[in-house]
């Protein structure tokens, strides 16, 4: 794990410009190679940059209640963040049009849904989210299963933006900023709770689809970097900008 996260630290840093690499907090990077680069479940970094290659459509699925203000909300911010042509349409509830659904179910009907859709369902988790990509790396469809009867409140509100957050090619969970959607900390036993996306967050969501292309590598994505904070004039951190886990 060490020389895979070094192995990726040096590729952004010869990627860099020096006047450039000393606006950015070592933290900002590993970061930013946490969630693009890594899922919970995977032995090695993943290689590639996964985004969407048309508008995802959400529908909500689910015969209990299906929570419209938190959808609506977590949707709004993440359309804050998207470019126009990526924003998040909602359909109306159990679509067939719908390219990403998100279930509202029992935490025991999560498995058999897994099952249906012949994915792996890590039977701890509240909250779980899958992608479909093609042989281009451009994310196709998703899905989301949040078990319902085990969250509620801004418990649900969370799992909800992080998951969905997540589905949009942000695979991974980051120790180093506490009010982000993506964080965790399992030597603490410490996990998100944020509602809200963070700054750091936000800036994220935008550096990516704006400034990577999908199947980008970690050097490319080094030389986006650069560009973005030239162009920006401010590091990630002062910019607006897997699997899900159970937080018991």
């Amino acid at each position: 794990m060490f020389a895979n996260k070094f192995f990726f630290l040096l590729l952004l840093s010869v990627s860099i410009p020096a006047c450039v690499a000393a606006q950015i907090e070592s933290a900002n990077i590993h970061f930013m190679q946490d969630v693009l680069f890594h899922t919970e479940y995977q032995v090695t970094p993943d290689r590639y940059c996964k985004q969407w290659a048309t508008a995802p459509k959400l529908s909500v699925f689910g015969s209990q209640s299906r929570h419209p203000r938190v959808v609506e909300n977590v949707v709004k911010q993440l359309n804050s963040c998207l470019p126009s042509d990526k924003q998040i349409q909602i359909l109306r509830p159990e679509s067939g049009d719908a390219t990403l659904k998100l279930y509202f179910v029992k935490h025991s009907e999560m498995r058999g849904l897994a099952e249906q859709n012949e994915f792996q369902f890590e039977t701890e988790n509240w909250g779980y989210f899958y992608n479909w990509w093609n042989n281009k790396y451009e994310i196709e469809r998703a899905m989301v299963m949040i078990a319902e009867n085990k969250l509620s409140g801004n418990r649900l509100h969370h799992f909800v933006l992080e998951e969905v957050t997540q589905s949009l090619g942000f695979p991974g969970d980051s120790h180093r900023f506490p009010d982000s959607v993506f964080y965790e900390d399992r030597d603490k036993r410490e996990y998100g709770k944020a509602t809200k996306l963070s700054k750091q967050d936000s800036a994220l969501i935008r550096f990516h689809y704006r400034y990577n292309k999908i199947g980008d590598i970690p050097i490319q994505v080094g030389l986006n970097l650069a560009k973005y904070l030239q162009e920006s004039g401010s590091s990630p951190r002062n910019s607006d900008q897997r699997p899900g886990r159970p937080r018991r």
